[in-house]
C-alpha cells in the first residue's frame, strides 16, 4: 500500500501495526453518522486529525526502538486497540458500525454503480503517488533514504533522525486513514476485525513488499500481482473472493453424543438462488442456523465475503447483510404490520421518518400496503409469512435466508409468493431457500444441496437432483429403488 511505503519502504521503519489508523480512519465517518446523522465524508478530516495525533503518540517513544523491537511495539498498540474498539458500546463494539443503506444524497457517497467509487479511489491514488514522488525528489526523501541505510551515519551528516521518521509517520497516517474513510463508506459497515485486524497491516506490508517497497510503483504493482491472486484463490478454493458471497466449509454440529450436521459445504455466488432440501430430521435446517448464526458450529467455518462469521451472533450477521426468516413465522403479534417493518428498516436509518419511508415502499411491494395498520396476530399464516420476508427485506440484506417461508400456502398464494421471491431476487439479493415443496425448488433455484442424515447426499441443477437415485432412496426409501430399477 503506498502510504505504508512512506515510512516503511523508504525510511525503512517496518510498521506491522497500520491498521490502526486504517481503522481510525474507518470508523469515524461512520461513528459521524451513527451519533448525529451527518453524511460520513463529514467525519474524514475528524478521522485524519485524530490519526495523525495517534501517529504522534504512537511515535514519539516507538521511534526509539530499532528493527523487529519497533514492528513488535506497532503490532501491541493496534492490538490493544482493536480490543477497546471490540469492547467499547459507542463504536458499536465487537458489531461494528453500520452507514447510510440508501445515500441521501450524493453526499452520502452512496452509489448504486461502482464506477463513482472507480474514479474517487483513481483521484486518491493519483495524489498518493505525486506526493510519494515529490517526496522522493525532496531533501526529506533523501534524509528518509539515509535514515534506511543507516541511522548512525545520518546523524553524523545532521539529519534529525526522530523527527524525520516521526513527519514520515505522519504522512503515511494521513493518507492510510483517508484509506480507511473511503472503504468504511463504500461498504457501509466496519468492526474491530476489518477496520484494526492485524490482517489489514499484513496485507499492507505484502503488497509494497511484492511490488517493491522504497520504490515509487511498488505498492502499486504488488497490488496488481496480489489481489487478483487474492480473488482467484478465494474463488478456487471456497472464499469470499469476487462473486463469492457465502462459503461454508466443512461445517458440523453435534447436541451431546447425536451429530446433526456432518462437514457439509456450501459455496454461493453473488446473485444465485440455492435450494437446500432433505428429508424430516436430515439436517438442512441445523445447517441453515449455523448460516444465521443462531447455532454455532461445533467444527468447520462460514464465511460471509470474505469475513469469517462463523462464531458471531445473529446480530452481526444482520448488520453484515445476511438476513431470515424462521419455519414458524416469529412476528411481533402485538405489533402493526407497519411496526414490524420499521423494525427492521431501523438497521438501516437512524431517524423514524427515514425508516418509516423505508417500511412503507417493502410493505407497498410485498403486498401488504392494505394490512399496514393491522396488527400482526390478525393476520393468517399466508400473511405472516409474507410479514417476515418484507421485515427481512427492511434490513437491507444481500443475502435472504428462507427458512419454508411459502409452505403452507394454497396454489394462488404459493405463485404469488414465488413471483415475490423473483421480485426480490431481481433486486440483487442473493437467496438460500430451505423448502420442501419441489415445485418451488425446480422454479426458483439455480443449485440444490440435499441433506440425509446429516451431510450432503447430491447436490447439482433441479433436473438432475430429482433423477437423482441417493435422492429418491432418501425421499421413498430403497423398496422403491428396488421397484424403479425391477425389469
Amino acid at each position: 500500500m503506498g502510504p505504508w511505503n512512506i515510512v516503511g519502504g523508504y525510511a525503512g521503519q517496518v510498521s506491522v501495526g497500520h491498521s490502526m489508523f486504517f481503522g481510525v480512519g474507518a470508523y469515524t465517518p461512520l461513528l459521524f453518522y451513527h451519533l448525529w446523522g451527518l453524511p460520513p465524508v463529514a467525519g474524514v478530516p475528524a478521522g485524519i486529525l485524530v490519526s495523525l495525533g495517534l501517529a504522534l503518540v504512537v511515535g514519539m517513544p516507538t521511534f526509539r526502538l530499532q528493527g523487529h523491537y519497533f514492528s513488535m511495539a506497532t503490532i501491541a498498540v493496534a492490538e490493544l486497540i482493536r480490543i477497546f474498539v471490540g469492547t467499547w458500546d459507542l463504536v458499536g463494539a465487537a458489531i461494528g458500525l453500520q452507514g447510510p443503506a440508501v445515500g441521501r444524497g450524493w453526499w452520502d457517497l452512496t452509489f448504486r454503480s461502482e464506477l463513482p467509487y472507480y474514479y474517487i479511489f483513481l483521484a486518491v491514488l493519483a495524489v498518493v503517488l505525486y506526493t510519494t514522488f515529490e517526496v522522493e525528489r525532496s531533501r526529506f526523501g533523501y534524509y528518509l533514504r539515509a535514515i534506511k541505510a543507516g541511522e548512525r551515519a545520518a546523524r553524523s551528516l545532521g539529519v534529525p533522525v526522530r523527527e524525520t521518521k516521526l513527519k514520515a509517520l505522519m504522512l503515511s497516517a494521513l493518507f492510510t486513514s483517508l484509506a480507511g474513510s473511503l472503504y468504511s463508506i463504500k461498504t457501509g459497515f466496519i468492526d474491530p476485525e476489518s477496520g484494526f485486524g492485524i490482517l489489514v497491516s499484513v496485507q499492507m506490508v505484502i503488497v509494497a513488499a511484492l511490488g517493491g517497497a522504497g520504490a515509487l510503483f511498488g505498492p502499486l504493482v504488488g497490488a496488481l500481482i496480489l489481489v487478483p491472486l487474492q480473488t482467484a484463490t478465494n474463488t478456487w478454493f471456497g472464499g469470499g473472493g469476487s462473486g463469492m458471497l457465502l462459503s461454508a466449509q466443512n461445517v458440523s454440529k453435534s447436541f451431546g453424543s447425536f451429530l446433526a450436521v456432518r462437514g457439509a459445504d456450501l459455496a454461493v455466488a453473488e446473485g444465485e438462488i440455492i435450494g437446500l432440501i432433505g428429508p424430516n430430521g436430515a439436517g438442512k435446517s441445523t445447517f441453515f442456523n449455523c448460516l444465521a448464526g443462531d447455532t454455532v458450529p461445533t467444527t468447520g467455518r462460514v464465511l460471509f465475503d470474505g469475513v469469517d462469521v462463523t462464531r458471531s451472533s445473529a446480530e452481526v450477521h444482520a448488520r453484515a447483510g445476511i438476513g431470515r426468516t424462521f419455519q414458524v413465522p416469529a412476528t411481533f403479534e402485538d405489533m402493526t404490520v407497519l411496526d414490524n417493518v420499521m423494525v427492521g428498516a431501523f438497521l438501516r436509518h437512524r431517524h423514524r421518518d427515514d425508516a418509516r419511508e423505508s417500511a412503507l415502499r417493502i410493505i407497498e411491494m410485498t403486498g401488504l400496503a392494505r394490512q399496514s395498520a393491522q396488527r400482526a396476530r390478525s393476520l393468517g399464516t399466508p400473511g405472516r409469512k409474507r410479514l417476515e420476508i418484507a421485515r427481512v427485506l427492511a434490513t437491507g440484506p444481500r443475502l435472504m435466508l428462507l427458512d419454508e417461508a411459502l409452505a403452507g400456502l394454497t396454489p394462488t398464494e404459493l405463485q404469488q409468493a414465488i413471483a415475490l421471491v423473483r421480485r426480490i431476487h431481481e433486486l440483487g439479493v442473493t437467496l438460500v431457500i430451505v423448502e420442501h415443496i419441489m415445485e418451488v425448488i425446480m422454479t426458483l433455484a439455480q443449485r440444490v444441496l440435499v441433506f440425509n442424515q446429516g451431510h450432503v447426499i447430491a447436490h447439482g441443477e433441479p433436473r438432475e437432483i430429482v433423477a437423482n437415485e441417493a435422492v429418491i432412496e432418501a425421499y421413498l426409501g430403497r423398496g422403491h429403488r428396488r421397484r424403479r430399477q425391477a425389469p
